[in-house]
Protein backbone atom coordinates (compact mmCIF):
# COMPACT_ATOMS: atom_id res chain seq x y z
CA UNK A 1 0.00 0.00 0.00
CA UNK A 2 3.17 2.40 0.87
CA UNK A 3 3.73 2.03 -2.89
CA UNK A 4 0.61 2.87 -4.10
CA UNK A 5 0.64 5.78 -1.82
CA UNK A 6 3.57 7.12 -2.97
CA UNK A 7 3.19 6.75 -6.75
CA UNK A 8 -0.28 8.55 -5.95
CA UNK A 9 1.75 11.21 -4.27
CA UNK A 10 4.62 11.46 -6.94
CA UNK A 11 1.53 11.69 -9.45
CA UNK A 12 0.08 14.71 -8.06
CA UNK A 13 3.08 16.64 -7.84
CA UNK A 14 3.20 16.45 -11.60
CA UNK A 15 0.05 16.88 -12.33
CA UNK A 16 -0.54 19.56 -9.74
CA UNK A 17 -3.51 21.10 -7.58
CA UNK A 18 -6.07 21.98 -10.55
CA UNK A 19 -4.69 19.27 -13.07
CA UNK A 20 -2.36 20.98 -15.43
CA UNK A 21 1.08 20.41 -15.42
CA UNK A 22 3.49 21.14 -12.90
CA UNK A 23 6.61 22.82 -14.81
CA UNK A 24 9.44 23.27 -12.49
CA UNK A 25 8.04 19.22 -11.38
CA UNK A 26 8.65 18.37 -14.91
CA UNK A 27 11.63 20.14 -15.52
CA UNK A 28 13.57 17.65 -13.23
CA UNK A 29 11.82 14.76 -14.83
CA UNK A 30 13.88 12.38 -16.89
CA UNK A 31 12.91 9.05 -18.49
CA UNK A 32 16.38 6.72 -19.98
CA UNK A 33 16.19 3.66 -21.42
CA UNK A 34 19.88 1.87 -20.33
CA UNK A 35 21.15 -0.45 -22.68
CA UNK A 36 23.55 -3.91 -21.74
CA UNK A 37 25.32 -3.25 -24.98
CA UNK A 38 26.59 -0.60 -27.00
CA UNK A 39 23.83 0.89 -29.54
CA UNK A 40 24.03 -0.30 -33.07
CA UNK A 41 24.59 3.37 -34.22
CA UNK A 42 23.96 4.27 -37.87
CA UNK A 43 27.38 5.49 -39.74
CA UNK A 44 26.88 9.58 -40.18
CA UNK A 45 30.57 10.60 -39.11
CA UNK A 46 31.70 7.58 -42.07
CA UNK A 47 28.46 9.25 -44.47
CA UNK A 48 29.75 12.95 -43.54
CA UNK A 49 33.52 11.85 -44.53
CA UNK A 50 32.86 10.65 -47.71
CA UNK A 51 30.31 13.48 -48.58
CA UNK A 52 33.49 15.50 -48.03
CA UNK A 53 35.54 13.59 -50.30
CA UNK A 54 32.88 13.65 -53.22
CA UNK A 55 33.04 17.50 -52.63
CA UNK A 56 36.94 17.52 -53.01
CA UNK A 57 37.57 20.06 -50.74
CA UNK A 58 39.64 20.59 -47.85
CA UNK A 59 37.35 23.34 -46.21
CA UNK A 60 33.79 24.03 -45.37
CA UNK A 61 30.88 23.83 -43.60
CA UNK A 62 28.14 21.35 -44.22
CA UNK A 63 24.27 22.31 -43.44
CA UNK A 64 21.08 20.76 -43.54
CA UNK A 65 18.11 20.78 -42.56
CA UNK A 66 15.68 18.01 -41.11
CA UNK A 67 12.15 17.79 -40.97
CA UNK A 68 10.49 20.60 -39.22
CA UNK A 69 6.75 20.27 -37.49
CA UNK A 70 4.32 21.31 -39.54
CA UNK A 71 0.24 21.52 -38.61
CA UNK A 72 -2.43 20.60 -40.68
CA UNK A 73 -4.27 24.04 -41.92
CA UNK A 74 -7.12 25.27 -39.28
CA UNK A 75 -5.70 22.30 -36.76
CA UNK A 76 -3.02 21.84 -33.91
CA UNK A 77 -2.67 18.29 -34.42
CA UNK A 78 0.92 18.08 -36.98
CA UNK A 79 1.36 16.27 -40.37
CA UNK A 80 2.55 12.80 -40.15
CA UNK A 81 6.26 13.01 -39.26
CA UNK A 82 8.84 11.69 -42.17
CA UNK A 83 12.38 12.52 -42.08
CA UNK A 84 14.12 13.79 -45.33
CA UNK A 85 16.03 11.81 -46.82
CA UNK A 86 19.70 13.95 -47.11
CA UNK A 87 19.72 14.79 -43.35
CA UNK A 88 18.87 11.09 -42.13
CA UNK A 89 21.88 10.08 -44.40
CA UNK A 90 24.38 12.22 -42.57
CA UNK A 91 22.75 12.15 -39.19
CA UNK A 92 20.71 8.87 -38.40
CA UNK A 93 18.24 11.15 -36.55
CA UNK A 94 14.53 10.61 -36.89
CA UNK A 95 13.72 13.12 -34.64
CA UNK A 96 11.82 16.47 -35.84
CA UNK A 97 12.94 20.31 -35.85
CA UNK A 98 16.88 19.13 -35.86
CA UNK A 99 19.59 20.19 -38.19
CA UNK A 100 23.14 19.26 -38.55
CA UNK A 101 26.57 20.43 -39.45
CA UNK A 102 29.86 19.13 -40.79
CA UNK A 103 32.88 21.09 -40.56
CA UNK A 104 35.08 19.54 -42.89
CA UNK A 105 38.50 20.57 -41.61
CA UNK A 106 38.10 19.61 -38.37
CA UNK A 107 35.57 16.53 -38.98
CA UNK A 108 33.40 17.33 -36.90
CA UNK A 109 29.67 16.70 -37.14
CA UNK A 110 27.13 18.32 -34.69
CA UNK A 111 23.33 16.94 -34.36
CA UNK A 112 21.21 19.62 -33.10
CA UNK A 113 18.46 19.55 -31.50
CA UNK A 114 14.91 20.69 -30.96
CA UNK A 115 14.89 22.89 -27.69
CA UNK A 116 12.73 20.99 -24.77
CA UNK A 117 9.62 22.46 -23.53
CA UNK A 118 8.97 21.21 -20.44
CA UNK A 119 5.05 22.81 -20.36
CA UNK A 120 4.47 20.52 -23.24
CA UNK A 121 6.28 17.32 -22.36
CA UNK A 122 3.50 15.91 -20.30
CA UNK A 123 1.33 16.33 -23.86
CA UNK A 124 3.67 15.57 -26.38
CA UNK A 125 6.87 13.94 -25.50
CA UNK A 126 10.29 15.35 -25.73
CA UNK A 127 12.91 14.69 -28.04
CA UNK A 128 16.59 13.91 -27.24
CA UNK A 129 18.62 15.52 -24.82
CA UNK A 130 22.04 16.14 -25.63
CA UNK A 131 23.54 13.25 -23.56
CA UNK A 132 21.00 11.47 -24.85
CA UNK A 133 21.68 11.99 -28.31
CA UNK A 134 25.40 11.83 -28.43
CA UNK A 135 24.61 7.89 -26.67
CA UNK A 136 22.38 7.67 -29.37
CA UNK A 137 23.69 8.76 -32.79
CA UNK A 138 27.06 8.40 -34.38
CA UNK A 139 28.35 12.22 -33.98
CA UNK A 140 30.72 14.17 -32.61
CA UNK A 141 29.01 16.70 -30.54
CA UNK A 142 24.90 17.59 -29.67
CA UNK A 143 23.50 21.39 -29.15
CA UNK A 144 19.85 23.12 -29.12
CA UNK A 145 19.53 24.50 -32.19
CA UNK A 146 18.65 28.20 -31.07
CA UNK A 147 22.01 28.51 -30.61
CA UNK A 148 22.93 27.55 -34.33
CA UNK A 149 22.47 30.45 -36.34
CA UNK A 150 25.46 32.41 -34.12
CA UNK A 151 27.56 29.16 -34.64
CA UNK A 152 27.05 29.37 -38.43
CA UNK A 153 27.71 33.03 -38.05
CA UNK A 154 30.97 32.31 -35.87
CA UNK A 155 32.26 29.75 -38.48
CA UNK A 156 32.14 31.99 -41.37
CA UNK A 157 33.81 34.83 -39.70
CA UNK A 158 36.80 32.42 -38.35
CA UNK A 159 36.87 29.71 -41.10
CA UNK A 160 37.80 29.65 -44.80
CA UNK A 161 35.26 27.47 -47.22
CA UNK A 162 32.12 27.43 -48.47
CA UNK A 163 28.86 26.46 -46.31
CA UNK A 164 27.49 23.92 -48.37
CA UNK A 165 24.01 23.70 -49.15
CA UNK A 166 21.34 21.49 -50.31
CA UNK A 167 18.80 24.35 -51.54
CA UNK A 168 19.65 28.01 -51.72
CA UNK A 169 16.69 28.80 -49.42
CA UNK A 170 18.40 26.16 -46.70
CA UNK A 171 20.42 29.09 -44.90
CA UNK A 172 20.68 30.84 -41.59
CA UNK A 173 23.69 32.86 -42.50
CA UNK A 174 22.10 35.30 -44.42
CA UNK A 175 25.11 37.69 -44.23
CA UNK A 176 27.34 35.87 -46.27
CA UNK A 177 25.60 35.47 -49.42
CA UNK A 178 29.40 35.01 -51.30
CA UNK A 179 30.11 32.02 -48.90
CA UNK A 180 26.91 30.18 -49.85
CA UNK A 181 27.43 27.43 -52.15
CA UNK A 182 23.96 25.18 -53.27
CA UNK A 183 25.03 23.59 -56.65
CA UNK A 184 27.82 21.17 -55.54
CA UNK A 185 26.29 19.26 -52.49
CA UNK A 186 23.46 17.29 -53.83
CA UNK A 187 25.47 15.69 -56.52
CA UNK A 188 28.36 14.91 -54.19
CA UNK A 189 25.78 13.43 -51.66
CA UNK A 190 23.87 11.94 -54.45
CA UNK A 191 27.20 9.80 -55.58
CA UNK A 192 27.70 8.61 -52.24
CA UNK A 193 23.81 7.67 -51.48
CA UNK A 194 23.83 5.02 -54.59
CA UNK A 195 26.59 2.66 -52.83
CA UNK A 196 25.20 0.98 -49.70
CA UNK A 197 27.34 0.47 -46.81
CA UNK A 198 27.18 -2.78 -44.46
CA UNK A 199 24.82 -1.20 -42.29
CA UNK A 200 22.82 -0.20 -45.05
CA UNK A 201 22.71 -3.08 -46.67
CA UNK A 202 21.57 -5.06 -43.89
CA UNK A 203 18.30 -2.38 -43.01
CA UNK A 204 17.03 -3.04 -46.54
CA UNK A 205 17.59 -6.52 -45.93
CA UNK A 206 15.39 -6.02 -42.47
CA UNK A 207 12.93 -3.46 -44.36
CA UNK A 208 12.57 -7.17 -47.04
CA UNK A 209 12.51 -9.76 -44.78
CA UNK A 210 9.52 -8.00 -42.76
CA UNK A 211 7.67 -7.06 -46.45
CA UNK A 212 8.18 -10.48 -47.41
CA UNK A 213 6.65 -11.66 -43.71
CA UNK A 214 3.87 -9.38 -44.30
CA UNK A 215 2.53 -10.53 -47.92
CA UNK A 216 3.17 -13.92 -46.72
CA UNK A 217 0.38 -13.45 -43.99
CA UNK A 218 -1.83 -12.15 -46.48
CA UNK A 219 -1.94 -14.82 -48.31
CA UNK A 220 -2.57 -17.15 -46.00
CA UNK A 221 -5.67 -15.19 -44.90
CA UNK A 222 -6.66 -13.94 -48.37
CA UNK A 223 -9.79 -16.80 -48.66
CA UNK A 224 -11.34 -15.19 -45.82
CA UNK A 225 -10.80 -11.42 -46.05
CA UNK A 226 -13.76 -9.95 -47.49
CA UNK A 227 -12.56 -6.17 -48.87
CA UNK A 228 -9.40 -4.75 -49.51
CA UNK A 229 -9.20 -2.69 -46.31
CA UNK A 230 -8.44 -5.86 -44.53
CA UNK A 231 -5.68 -6.45 -46.86
CA UNK A 232 -4.15 -3.44 -46.24
CA UNK A 233 -4.93 -4.11 -42.30
CA UNK A 234 -2.90 -7.25 -42.15
CA UNK A 235 0.09 -5.67 -44.05
CA UNK A 236 0.31 -2.48 -41.36
CA UNK A 237 -0.12 -5.35 -38.51
CA UNK A 238 2.56 -7.44 -39.20
CA UNK A 239 5.21 -4.36 -40.60
CA UNK A 240 4.22 -2.75 -37.13
CA UNK A 241 4.32 -5.50 -35.03
CA UNK A 242 7.71 -6.47 -36.44
CA UNK A 243 8.60 -2.48 -35.71
CA UNK A 244 8.33 -1.34 -39.12
CA UNK A 245 5.96 1.37 -38.51
CA UNK A 246 6.19 3.66 -41.72
CA UNK A 247 5.85 2.98 -44.93
CA UNK A 248 8.17 3.70 -47.77
CA UNK A 249 5.25 3.56 -50.28
CA UNK A 250 1.75 3.77 -49.87
CA UNK A 251 0.07 0.09 -49.71
CA UNK A 252 -1.67 -0.75 -53.23
CA UNK A 253 -5.06 -1.99 -51.31
CA UNK A 254 -7.71 -0.40 -49.42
Amino acid sequence: MRETRDFASRTTDLIGSRGGPNVSALGSLSIAMKTTSSLDKYPARQHAQRVAHALDVEHGLIYLPGEQTVNWPDSDQPRAFRQLRYFLYLSGCQESDCFVTYDIASDKLILWLAPIDPRKVVWTGRGSTTQEALEKYDIDEARFAPSLEHFIKKWASNNAGFIYLLHPDNTLAKGYPDRIDSEHLRPAMDACRVVKDSHEISLVRKANQISALAHEQVLRKLRSFKNEAQVEAEILDVCIAHGAKHQAYEIIAG
